[in-house]
């Protein structure tokens, strides 16, 4: 069995409909031997209820609480030649 091409794959997604997120599920479970029911309601569809979108702030390491070493290189610093 051949596998389709991209244009093939983004063609049908577009045609159902599918979001590449949710697509991504089933690659990802197929892939690295995941359990996609783990995801799954009682329909077969991805339930995403479970995802908590977290605020930028607390996913940086540094900040009020957590301040950037003195002794740190400082971002955007050009690398030495």
């Amino acid at each position: 069995m051949t596998r389709p091409d991209a244009e093939a794959i983004v063609g049908a997604m577009e045609e159902k409909r599918v979001s590449k997120r949710m697509a991504a599920y089933s690659f990802l479970a197929e892939h690295l031997s995941l359990n996609l029911g783990d995801v799954q309601d009682a329909d077969g569809n991805i339930d995403e209820s479970f995802v908590v979108v977290e605020e930028r702030s607390d996913l940086l390491v540094f900040g009020a609480e957590n301040p950037y070493p003195k002794d740190a290189v400082t971002p955007n610093t050009p690398l030495p030649k």
